[in-house]
């Protein structure tokens, strides 16, 4: 298990910060913009597995609600999973490419191909969309996903 005994550091004060491997880089470095993206998302995820753990087991005559505990179990799984997968990725991406720590373990191929394996199945579990989704009256995250603001943040010619 980790330990960690501060959450700060105060060496980011004049504007960089440190990589795993103790380089510095500008906090503007892209690097930290995509690492602050992963801790966004797996934040945002963290809060629909509590969501789905608050979903009713029973209709308001007493009826089971089959479907809430399908969506319980699922959102357990899977979203477990991809919680600990994006927390290795932003450790990875905190790493300078030509500098990997011996023992950390890259995301790969397999990984990716199980999300997109997942989604596809998820997909087939509901009816298309014929309209935009709009997030409102929730408790869940309501801002522009990570995602938006990492594609903002590419450039141009990737």
């Amino acid at each position: 298990m980790v330990r960690i005994d501060r959450v700060h550091t105060g060496g980011g004060d004049k504007g960089e910060s440190s990589l795993v491997d103790g380089s510095r880089r500008l906090k503007s470095d892209l690097r930290f913009s995509v690492v602050g993206d992963c801790d966004e998302l797996n934040s945002i995820i963290g809060l629909v597995r509590m969501e789905s753990e608050r979903l009713p087991m029973h209709h308001n005559d007493g009826g089971e609600r089959k479907g809430a505990g399908r969506v319980q179990v699922i959102c357990e799984m899977a979203l477990s999973r991809i919680q600990h997968e994006l927390f290795d990725l932003g450790a990875e991406l905190a790493c300078p490419p030509e500098n990997l720590p011996d023992y950390m373990v890259l995301i790969d191929e397999i990984q990716a191909d199980t999300l997109v394996s997942d989604m596809d199945a998820w997909l087939t579990q509901v009816e298309p969309l014929t309209s935009f989704i709009l997030p409102a009256g929730c408790l869940l995250y309501t801002s522009p996903s990570p995602r938006d603001g990492l594609l903002s943040r590419m450039p141009s010619s990737a």
